[in-house]
């Protein structure tokens, strides 16, 4: 419990934007952490199971990001090809003499 603090501790130091990077590093240290008790204790069995898991719940998120990011982009394009920039000129911009 103590690490547990201490790292929450040098999260509070972090800048808001760090803060999704902080706290997947401190769910990793955590199970990993777990993971050494279980396989110290013999149990590698629920260790596996829940590495598992926490895989198969990382690529769904990661999934979830991707599919996120090809609809955005997909109605930007759509937007810019229903209405191209016309780019002003300047009177005599062009014309050097």
């Amino acid at each position: 419990m103590n690490a547990m603090k201490s790292r929450l501790g040098a999260m509070a130091d972090l800048p808001m934007t760090y803060l999704p990077v902080a706290m997947a590093a401190n769910l990793y240290y955590s199970v990993t952490a777990r993971a050494r008790e279980a396989r110290r204790d013999g149990e590698k069995g629920a260790v596996s199971i829940e590495q598992a898991l926490i895989t198969v719940a990382v690529i769904a998120f990661a999934l979830v990001v991707l599919a996120a990011i090809a609809v955005v982009v997909g109605n930007v394009t759509t937007k810019v090809q229903q209405a191209p920039l016309s780019v002003p000129t300047a009177a005599g911009a062009g014309a050097k003499g």
